[in-house]
């Protein structure tokens, strides 16, 4: 119907958000243990490499200019600040999901909810959306993932074949008082 559009809109957008999210995060904590491995194995090498130094020079002069490199510009690169802050977020973002899906199921059962109210509602959680990443997120820059927009999309999609399946039967307000 008509009348649920808009917050169908907004239940759609915030599945996706914590799904993209939930991927970002995943290609960060990937990336940031690649980093500290790299770190780690060039910081060892350097003890180990002192025997080889007059062996091997050029090898040894690139792993350790490339680890002072990013050693020196690890600060720049903010993996562990993506991290932290969607740490914080996605269960946040996931209790959202869960608030929503239960207005969801509201606003289907109930004729008596207005128009005014679905608005009402939509601009409510909306702003909670915004402020969850606002409060979370706190100006990190997340640079667009293709990977990560593409799964979201997927998980999205998936979201709401399983949540709203083409043959589910509709249920009385009744019957849903007793769950």
């Amino acid at each position: 119907r008509m009348r649920e559009q808009k917050f169908w809109s907004l239940y759609a957008k915030v599945v996706y958000n914590e799904r993209y999210f939930f991927y970002y995060r995943e290609r960060a904590l990937k990336l940031d243990r690649c980093i500290k491995f790299f770190l780690c194995a060039a910081s060892l090498s350097s003890v180990a490499s002192l025997a080889f130094w007059n062996q091997v020079p050029l090898i040894w002069a690139v792993v350790s200019a490339a680890a002072q490199l990013l050693s020196a510009m690890a600060y720049l690169i903010p993996y562990s600040d993506h991290i932290n802050a969607l740490n914080n977020l996605l269960p946040e973002l996931s209790k959202l999901i869960d608030q929503i899906d239960y207005l969801w199921d509201q606003i289907g059962i109930s004729e008596e909810i207005t128009d005014a109210e679905i608005n009402a509602l939509v601009l409510c959680l909306n702003m909670e959306l915004t402020d969850l990443e606002n409060r979370y997120t706190k100006g990190i820059p997340f640079s667009p993932s293709k990977k990560c927009i593409e799964k979201a999309i997927r998980d999205r999609e998936d979201f709401i074949k399983n949540r709203f399946p083409p043959d589910e039967p509709k249920h009385s307000e009744e019957e849903l008082s007793h769950v």
